[in-house]
């Protein structure tokens, strides 16, 4: 795709008061710049109920309903106000009061989804607008295709552990949803591989879990593979595992709440991120009830040493 990177403004291009707002614009490739915002607010919106969307911070403020109305109003003006600088038209260009349209536009009737659904037809239409202008509108529908495009937002722990498990041992690692919005129906396939004994070539299998999938995943989950029979791993001690190389690899797949569409992430693991006679730490925080109220993603990897049974 063409990409369209640009240079800032020098200072007396604009008035001293949009300073603030061109120095909140990230460097890079416009056309994506346009498309990742629209999908990160997408993103922030799209969970909200009509309860949390109708909600003001005091009497007399906005609430999230019109402040998005905002945001649609705003992009129309300036798009109208590109096209005119384009257009070389010397016609004044006129100003507009956002306190004062805020009344009769009345978006605190309408339901989120239709504001977000105006915010992103009209964002589109600027990206459009924009790419036509620099001459690559060939590029704009891909672009298009970045603004639904959901991302996985999983985060994985940079360790697998083998800890003890229901008198035996089993070999995990731990996977947590980063997003504002809950990932459901998500599946997990791990598979192993480790030297032959004579070190000749490698084998592969894939891993028998505790469990494949969970119905949704608002937090954390962690994969277990019990290290049984008819585990590869089932004979083997810390140095033998280590001297056979082992690697793994992990494709998740989910769909993702806020769009209904599927999204995969990945991860492997070798060498040394395999931490033989260790658990993972707790990451849960919960309230007075035992109720967890929030998961520590940053610990997401912690381990604690413990003894493996023999």
């Amino acid at each position: 795709m063409p990409t369209i990177p640009y240079d800032r403004p020098d200072t007396d291009e604009y008035a001293p008061y949009y300073g603030a707002y061109v120095n909140q614009v990230p460097a890079g490739d416009l056309l994506t710049i346009l498309a990742d915002q629209m999908a990160e607010i997408m993103t922030l919106l799209r969970p909200l109920s009509e309860e949390k969307a109708s909600f003001a911070y005091a009497p007399g403020k906005w609430t999230i309903k019109q402040v998005v109305g905002h945001l649609i109003d705003t992009e129309r003006v300036f798009s109208y106000r590109l096209v005119s600088f384009a257009r070389a038209d010397p016609s004044p260009l006129p100003s507009f009061d956002e306190n004062a349209w805020i009344g009769p536009a009345q978006f605190n009737d309408r339901s989120l989804t239709s504001l977000v659904d105006e915010l992103v037809a009209v964002r589109s239409a600027s990206i459009a607008l924009v790419a036509g202008l620099l001459g690559v509108a060939a590029a704009a529908g891909v672009v298009f295709a970045r603004i639904s495009r959901p991302r996985a937002g999983v985060v994985f722990s940079s360790v697998a552990a083998i800890a003890p498990y229901r008198g035996g041992k089993a070999l995990m690692f731990r996977v947590a949803n980063a997003r504002r919005s809950e990932l459901i129906q998500v599946q997990a396939v791990v598979n192993f591989s480790l030297l032959k004994t004579d070190g000749s070539s490698r084998e592969f299998k894939q891993l028998t879990l505790e469990r494949n999938d969970v119905v949704f995943m608002p937090t954390s989950w962690t994969v277990v593979h019990p290290i049984d029979s008819a585990s590869p791993l089932y004979s083997l001690d810390r140095e033998t595992l280590i001297a056979r190389a082992p690697e793994m690899f992990v494709l998740l797949t989910a769909v993702e709440e806020v769009f209904s569409q599927t999204v995969h992430a990945r991860a492997s693991y070798a060498g040394d991120e395999f931490v033989w006679g260790a658990r993972f730490a707790n990451i849960n925080e919960t309230d007075e009830a035992g109720v967890v109220i929030k998961v520590d993603v940053s610990r997401l990897s912690d381990v604690e040493p413990v003894p493996l049974p023999a």
